[in-house]
C-alpha cells in the first residue's frame, strides 16, 4: 500500500494522524504498512494504555469550559443537598419511633436476653438433680417420656414468666 498516505490511513483507523507519525518516528508501527489490516494490527498490538487513558476524550461544551473540575470523590453541591435533606427525615423518623417508645436501648436489650440465657441454664441444670432418683425408680419407657415432658413444660413455663 505505498500510494496511501499517513493522513489517510490515520482516518481510515480512526485515529490522529499525529499518533500514527509518532508511531512511525519510534519504529512502533512500519511504514509503509503492506495492508490497511496489518497496520490495524500493529496499531492494536503497540497501544499504551497509559495514553489510552490520558487521552480521553474531554467535553469542549462552553459551560463545563468554565466550570473547574472537581476531584473524584468531592461530591456536587445538589449531591451534598440531597444527602443532608435524606439524613435529616431519618432523624426525624428516629425522634418520632423514640417518642413512640418503638426504639430500646441496645445495653438494656442485652442484660435482659443474658438475664434469660442464665434463666435458661439454671433451670436446665436443675433437671437432672430433681429427676435422676425418680427415673431410675421407673421402668416403664412411657412413664419415663410423660415424666420428661411435665418438667420440660415447666421449665418452659418458668422461662416464659422470666422478668429481669
Amino acid at each position: 500500500m505505498p500510494d496511501l498516505s499517513i493522513r489517510a490511513a490515520a482516518a481510515q483507523l480512526g485515529i490522529s494522524h499525529t499518533a500514527l507519525r509518532k508511531r512511525i518516528g519510534h519504529g512502533r508501527v512500519t511504514w509503509p504498512p503492506s495492508s490497511l489490516a496489518a497496520l490495524q494490527a500493529e496499531w492494536e498490538a503497540n497501544k499504551d494504555v497509559a495514553q489510552q487513558q490520558r487521552g480521553t476524550a474531554k467535553s469542549t461544551s462552553a459551560p463545563s469550559a468554565l466550570r473547574p473540575a472537581l476531584p473524584p470523590g468531592i461530591p456536587t453541591q445538589a449531591v451534598s443537598n440531597a444527602r443532608e435533606a435524606a439524613l435529616k427525615v431519618e432523624e426525624r423518623a428516629l425522634k418520632i419511633a423514640q417518642k413512640k417508645g418503638m426504639l430500646l436501648d441496645a445495653a438494656r436489650v442485652n442484660a435482659y436476653i443474658g438475664g434469660m440465657i442464665l434463666r435458661a441454664a439454671e433451670v436446665l441444670d436443675r433437671l437432672p438433680d430433681e429427676l435422676a432418683d425418680r427415673l431410675a425408680q421407673m421402668s416403664d419407657p412411657v412413664a419415663c417420656k410423660e415424666l420428661l415432658r411435665s418438667e420440660l413444660a415447666r421449665a418452659r413455663f418458668e422461662l416464659a414468666e422470666y422478668r429481669a
